[in-house]
């Protein structure tokens, strides 16, 4: 019959919906706690600012430790041959030729030039986790300029022309091209520049938090022992529990769309998990009544606890949309047979 079906969905939907919101909720405290997004932040700017040599470094330090480089007199030799692998060929002709002296004296700009200028505020304990594309130009521009000498313009240009071969050279560069002199137009370009780079991070960011976002859910259902299966056959089995599930989750609709607590200080955010948490267990049939332990009956339950994970990683947005959805069916359908009035008077 559609009525228990549609009653069991509903009840499934309806963990699902409180899951993701402990997920998410305890992804916001942890995000805070460890200060996740400025710590991304401050890589970023590592990634966009560093030169060639030292980007290239960061990329093969796995690498020199798998292969038990970093020992011995002949470290320096390879450890330099090491870093100019993964450049391009002009980028490690010039850091070749960086390395005999051939380019004489550049102008190296660090991240760490930009992270802690004023504007941007990555210095001492302070730790931003957005910074605007007006402040990022107005940072970069200034710390161009300590490089040089001679007029604003002409002093960015010296410190650009001295930087060394690489990507962050010929994103200025090409600013500078297009901006033919003027000094608005240059620093609308390092804008435009910055907003892509940004952009492109953040996708990097995103499935990086993707797989953090499926670990930890697995880790929550397993340890809430949120199983997917279980839950379907208690639903199926137990008319009570359906009805009472329904009934919730019909006054959760009518309340409106949950959110995720982002309250600013961590104890108000270890508060709101422990309230995700305890909505998650007075309200959907999940929990341990016994220690769990690696017994055969228990490890069944993965398929399960696998399911509910990528289940949260939807978000609790989409599973409270799915919700209402289900809702509105149901009450424009017949009574069901679990004695409810839940539909009285809504049908067609």
């Amino acid at each position: 019959m559609l009525g228990p079906t549609v009653d069991v969905a509903i009840g499934l939907v309806f963990t699902y919906l409180l899951f993701a919101l402990l997920l998410s909720t305890v992804l916001e405290a942890a995000a805070g706690w460890f200060k996740l997004r400025a710590a991304r932040l401050e890589q970023a700017f590592a990634q966009l600012i560093e030169h060639p040599e030292a980007v290239a470094e960061e990329r093969n330090l796995v690498a020199r430790w798998l292969s038990g480089l970093g020992h011995g007199s002949g470290t320096a030799k390879v450890d330099k041959a090491a870093s100019t692998a993964t450049l391009t060929p002009e980028e490690a002709e010039a850091a070749t030729e960086r390395a005999s002296g051939d380019l004489g004296p550049s102008f190296e700009l660090r991240h760490e030039d930009i992270y802690h200028h004023p504007l941007v505020g990555g210095g001492g304990s302070s730790r931003p986790s957005y910074v605007s594309a007006a402040n990022f130009s107005s940072a970069l521009l200034q710390a161009l300029r300590a490089g040089a000498s001679g007029q604003a313009l002409a002093q960015v240009e010296e410190s650009i022309d001295a930087l060394p071969p690489g990507r962050l050279r010929e994103a200025l560069l090409t600013a500078l091209n297009e901006a033919q002199g003027d000094w608005d137009k240059l620093k609308a370009g390092i804008e435009r520049w910055y907003d892509g780079a940004m952009d492109r991070l953040s996708g990097q960011y995103k499935r990086y938090t993707q797989l953090i976002t499926f670990i930890l859910g697995l880790v929550l259902a397993v340890a809430f022992n949120v199983d997917t299966i279980r839950i379907v056959q208690r639903l199926y089995a137990e008319p009570t529990l359906r009805a009472a599930m329904v009934e919730q989750a019909r006054k959760t609709v009518e309340a409106g769309a949950p959110e995720a607590s982002k309250a600013g200080d961590l104890p108000a955010k270890a508060a709101a998990v422990e309230q995700a948490r305890d909505d998650l267990l007075r309200n959907a049939p999940v929990g341990w009544t016994a220690p769990p332990t690696l017994t055969l009956a228990q490890l069944a339950s993965v398929p399960g606890w696998l399911v509910t994970a990528l289940a949260g990683m939807l978000g609790a947005p989409f599973w409270f949309d799915l919700l209402n959805k289900l809702i509105n069916i149901r009450n424009a359908g017949p009574k069901p047979e679990s004695g409810t009035d839940l539909a009285k008077g809504k049908g067609k």
